[in-house]
């Protein structure tokens, strides 16, 4: 019998009451995996701490009244539990408060619950508190149990963020949807997971109903005022409007609204700390009119005079009324920490320190309670005073003054300084000799020694604030950039993920997260990750993140700046067609790359306008970095990317701004002509893959492209299928047409396409899921084939307008004994580059559109990059001796005659050249068509 059969015949319920009762009982309940330990510990809590029986024995001896008020009880614990559909919740109160008014109330004797007595250690006494910040409060034990399901909070605010995550291509094509999503709401209302109970009937709609849910928030689910972790149902909409502006950078803004920050960012202090350490303060000191007259106890607390003070002054007072506080109540962790601060900015860190230290040990063992999160602070403060003194150490090391013995650099001065070289000498051997510098600094620098203990005393430090407080927004922050630093992706992958937990979705551990992904290759991931963190920034703090500008050249800059939101949005759009790596991808790998260096900047560098984040942001991580000028005011920093000199920096030694040297802006102002930038590609291996096309005409006149591409040895060669894509492109870098097939791997793939009249850039990609690299070329298409000098031009598509030739198509050398070639079935093997090893190579073209039957002339020249041409020997197709120059009847007809020859090249030195072939009319006309060979 369950408890819906025994409690019929006990409880005469009122009619409207018994339909709802009905009605309910049909409802079928789906447990969740996080049912049975909510029910367990909700139960527990409302026993006074006595568990169920594992066995299923007696938990209570209940007689019949006591008996159906633990079922009621049970029965609410149970609707909790489940996402109620929203019609019945009021009904479900309704019913629970007239079961309670109903049922009799519990009586001593037979009537009373009696739980099993379970022996358990004696509590130790609970240490006294000063603060009443988070301290539990008596309820009153006769008042009815009350049932408060969760609550959204901030609708206008999920609403702008869910806009942001709305997907552009749905929004343009006016595609909405409905996703019925559960979210598991904890006891502080932040989201700990959310499924999709319902699709839309679109992927990517549903997947952006998962990337809003950790930045709504929720009013907790409360069972006699105490706020617990439930379930509960949600519906996210999506409706695309008719009026809505275009949407920025890779799925960005979709109109003009802002969100509000739910989170604590950089800057911002968690209030609860703040009201518990003032709380503390105030009792230590114990005298209100003193802390008035020394300008109130939140400055005191943060170390700061108020306005109009003289700070000398100020903090030697403070100073010794906190003096005379710790002596007072030494178990006090407060004024340790808040005269720490202003040892800190007297310029004693040492004493800092140990005041930090002290207070920390006061907070764990003393004699009063203070909450996990004041402990964090105070470890948080000791990683701040380590950080301050690793800024005077990070990347520091010497080069002693004989080093340089070992190489020569005629055109730079060497001069030393207590036995180490100057910075001034490895700056003008870095931009005069830079390869001799590299050798010596990898043989002889050395890194300071000081540098490793500062650095693990910070890390120790902040590992112990994330121990206290394991969502502390800027111990994860910093530890996580200090994994970044040193490229341990994988550590820092684990460390945001845990975060993003710990902290419900912060933005910044979403951003993080993405980062991370990013550095290990998966850069579909990783943007989602990245978006959902910049949809819950500042919007400034996000445009700037997005931002493309320092990417280009200061006019283009100005230019992109000046432009309206709409037309810069569809500018900075076609600026990132033109840079996706992989078009066969769901996402453009070189935006994700551009998006993890800017969070990067964002974070360490001062964002991506300073000197450092703008060369981080071009050029990516360096190699190696390396710091001299131990023992004076300036640090001069060398960012080695491996080829050239280093990019040279200089900072203060206690600051983290990063300025260009003299030499190094001016080295950057020619890099930024020669070699613009160093694009990531996220996080993916893609090789350059070795292609050529040739365009010729198909039986019915439209340009055809013959596409050979040469399969990588990283991607080896095998009995397994590839798939290969294709792409035509148009003038800015659209894509008009696309085919993708799979073709048995081998050497040379070879595809044919028609080209579209607009297609002016082809893309040939090779992506294997199973493995993480991929290979993608890029290939120019011109706008007409070669022809017969005549006003009237070409153009691919249209219609001829007299004799033309093909392109030439390289393919390997080979004796054709026959005239009548063809290239389709395809005897020729195309070389798929344009590098050509050996004595002989082939040419195929085609001549279309002959006046009549009547011979043309052919020869051949190689055109050397310094001027000239020299007549190449050839054997063309039916021919048995080489020569200069033949007479060709058409074959097989006029209107398309193939022509296969195979070339000699001469004994050239290797270099680049252009081979010609030269088509001799009988009105005494030529065509000439060229293409680029390398000798090897």
């Amino acid at each position: 019998m369950n408890d819906r059969e025994s409690l019929d015949p006990i409880i005469d319920l009122p009619a409207e009451l018994a339909e709802l009762d009905a009605e309910l009982g049909a409802i079928r309940i789906a447990e969740r995996a996080s049912f049975s330990p909510e029910l367990h510990a909700e139960l527990r809590r409302q026993t006074g701490g006595v568990p169920p029986s594992p066995s299923g024995g007696d938990w209570i001896r209940p007689t019949s009244p006591a008996r159906w008020g633990v079922v009621a009880a049970t029965f609410a614990a149970l609707l909790i539990a489940v996402a109620v559909p929203p019609v019945a919740v009021t009904s479900i109160s309704v019913l629970i408060q007239r079961l309670e008014a109903v049922l009799p109330a519990a009586q001593g004797g037979r009537g009373e619950v009696v739980p099993v007595a379970v022996p358990s250690p004696t509590p130790a006494a609970p240490r006294p508190t000063l603060s009443t910040v988070g301290t539990a409060r008596a309820a009153d034990p006769f008042r009815p149990v009350r049932l408060i399901l969760p609550r959204a909070l901030d609708l206008v605010e999920t609403q702008n963020a869910i806009r942001r995550l709305y997907p552009r291509s749905l929004q343009r094509a006016d595609i909405g949807g409905i996703v019925h999503v559960q979210f598991h709401v904890d006891s502080t209302g932040g989201v700990m997971e959310a499924l999709v109970d319902q699709g839309s009937g679109w992927r990517d709609l549903d997947k952006a109903a998962l990337d809003a849910a950790p930045l709504m928030r929720f009013q907790p689910a409360t069972w006699d005022g105490r706020p617990f972790s439930t379930w509960v149902a949600f519906d996210i909409v999506f409706e695309p409007s008719v009026d809505a502006p275009p949407a920025g950078l890779a799925g960005g803004d979709a109109g003009d609204v802002s969100l509000e920050i739910p989170y604590e960012l950089f800057g911002g202090g968690a209030s609860p700390i703040m009201q518990e350490t003032l709380e503390l303060l105030q009792s230590a000191l114990g005298d209100s009119a003193l802390t008035d007259r020394l300008g109130g106890i939140d400055g005191l607390a943060h170390g700061e005079p108020p306005m109009g003070t003289d700070p000398f002054a100020w903090r030697e007072r403070a100073g010794q009324a906190l003096e005379k506080a710790i002596r007072r109540a030494p178990d006090n962790p407060a004024p340790f920490l808040a005269l720490a601060r202003i040892r800190r900015k007297q310029g004693l860190p040492d004493e800092s320190r140990t005041l930090l230290e002290q207070g920390s040990r006061r907070a764990e063992l003393g004699g009063i309670t203070v909450s996990p999160r004041l402990t964090a602070e105070l470890r948080y403060e000791l990683a701040e005073v380590a950080r301050e003194a690793w800024r005077t150490w990070e990347y520091l090391g010497r080069l002693p003054a004989e080093a340089l013995a070992a190489g020569t650099c005629a055109r730079a001065r060497t001069s030393s300084a207590s036995g180490e070289v100057t910075p001034e000498t490895l700056i003008a051997w870095n931009y005069v000799c830079p390869e001799e510098l590299r050798r010596i600094l990898d043989a002889r620098f050395r890194d300071a020694g000081a540098a490793s203990a500062v650095h693990e005393d910070m890390v120790r430090s902040l590992r112990a604030t994330v121990a206290a407080d394991p969502d502390h927004m800027r111990a994860n922050v910093d530890l996580l950039l200090d994994l970044a630093e040193r490229s341990d992706h994988v550590a820092l992958l684990n460390g945001a993920r845990r975060f993003a937990v710990e902290s419900r979705g912060h933005p910044y551990a979403r951003l993080l997260t993405g980062l991370a992904l990013e550095a290990v290759g998966q850069p579909e991931e990783a943007l989602t990750q990245l978006q959902a963190g910049l949809a819950g920034l500042p919007r400034d703090d996000a445009d700037r993140i997005r931002d493309i500008r320092p990417l280009l050249e200061p006019e283009a800059a100005q230019r992109l700046s000046a432009l309206s939101p709409a037309v810069r949005a569809e500018a900075e759009e076609t600026f990132w067609l033109t840079q996706d790596p992989l078009l066969s991808t769901e996402v453009n790998e070189r935006l994700v790359a551009h998006l993890a260096r800017s969070v990067f900047a964002y974070f360490r560098l001062g964002g991506s306008h300073t000197d450092a984040g703008s060369v981080w942001l071009r050029y990516g991580a360096p190699l190696r970095i390396r710091a001299v000028g131990e023992g004076t005011v300036l640090r001069t920093g060398f960012w080695d990317y491996g080829s050239g000199p280093a990019i040279t920096f200089q900072r203060p030694a206690a600051s983290t701004t990063l300025d260009l040297t003299p030499e190094g802006r001016a080295y950057l102002f020619d890099l930024r002509t020669t070699r613009p930038g160093v694009s990531g590609v996220g996080g993916r291996v893609i090789q350059a893959l070795p292609a050529e096309v040739a365009r010729f005409k198909n039986a019915n006149g439209a340009i055809e492209m013959e596409v050979a591409a040469l399969v990588p040895n990283v991607l080896g060669v095998g009995a397994r299928p590839i798939s290969v894509s294709l792409f035509q492109l148009d003038a800015r870098g659209r894509k008009l047409f696309e085919q993708h097939v799979i073709v048995q791997q081998a050497a040379v793939v070879k595809l044919r396409a028609v080209a579209d009249r607009s297609t002016r850039e082809i893309a040939v990609e090779i992506v294997d899921p199973s493995v993480p690299y991929a290979s993608a070329a890029r290939l120019a298409i011109g706008g007409q084939l070669e022809r017969a000098p005549s006003p009237v031009s070409l153009e691919i598509g249209g219609e001829s307008t007299g004799p033309t030739v093909s392109d030439l198509q390289l393919v390997k050398a080979g004796a054709r004994p026959r005239r009548d070639v063809t290239r389709k079935p395809d005897p020729f093997e195309p070389l798929a580059e344009h590098v050509v090893a050996t004595p002989d190579f082939g040419l195929v073209f085609e001549v279309y559109d002959l006046p009549s039957r009547r011979p043309y002339e052919l020869k051949v020249n190689l055109l050397p990059a310094g001027g000239g041409r020299v007549p190449l020997a050839f054997l063309p197709s039916g021919e048995t001796r080489w020569g200069l120059s033949f007479v060709r009847n058409p074959s097989p007809q006029p209107a398309r005659s193939t022509e296969y020859m195979s070339v000699r090249m001469p004994d050239v030195s290797p270099g680049s050249y252009r081979v010609q072939v030269v088509v001799g009319l009988e009105d005494r006309t030529w065509i000439e068509v060229e293409r680029v060979i390398d000798r090897k």
